[in-house]
């Protein structure tokens, strides 16, 4: 697929657009409950806790939800991670045998927009290749709402995370 975004990895060769799901991946593909202490008090530390990302245990009903999927179906997971830690989550997702067909992550000079902000351009993106967005699926309220301003079905995945403050 030609001019698609810097930020895409495939996980063959590129797809082609039609249906697909998507998938948050912290919280609800991976379980990163073990680093949020990292992002406790006034000075949250990004870097500490994207660098743990590799120590995750996997979230299996997520992950089966997944394999479970028609395979006509693109599987999109769809992170606010950053490109700093493309490989460790490259190999967390095929240690895990997580089904995936195209990872979204935050680009290298893509820092600071709110979660929300730079989901809604990677939705725009998908459906301007012509990705026809079936349901997604993510544990952060505010991204429920910006999908359900955007029109696109949305679960919410209880993670926890959002209730320590």
């Amino acid at each position: 697929m030609a001019g698609v975004p810097a930020n895409w990895t495939w996980a063959g060769p590129s797809g082609s657009p039609g249906p697909c799901v998507v998938f948050d991946l912290d919280g609800v593909i991976a379980d990163a409950w073990h680093r949020q202490h990292h992002l406790d008090g006034p000075r949250r530390d990004w870097k500490s806790f994207f660098a743990a990302c590799h120590l995750d245990e996997p979230l299996e009903s997520t992950i089966s939800l997944g394999r479970a999927i028609d395979a006509s179906a693109t599987i999109v997971i769809l992170t606010a991670r950053p490109a700093s830690v493309h490989g460790p989550t490259l190999s967390w997702l095929e240690e895990h045998d997580v089904r995936w067909d195209l990872l979204i992550m935050r680009g290298a000079g893509d820092r600071g927009s709110p979660s929300p902000e730079y989901k809604r351009r990677s939705i725009t993106e998908l459906r301007r290749f012509g990705f026809e967005i079936l349901v997604a699926l993510d544990d952060d309220l505010r991204n429920i709402e910006m999908l359900d301003n955007e029109d696109v079905p949305a679960v919410y995945v209880h993670s926890g995370y959002y209730e320590r403050d």
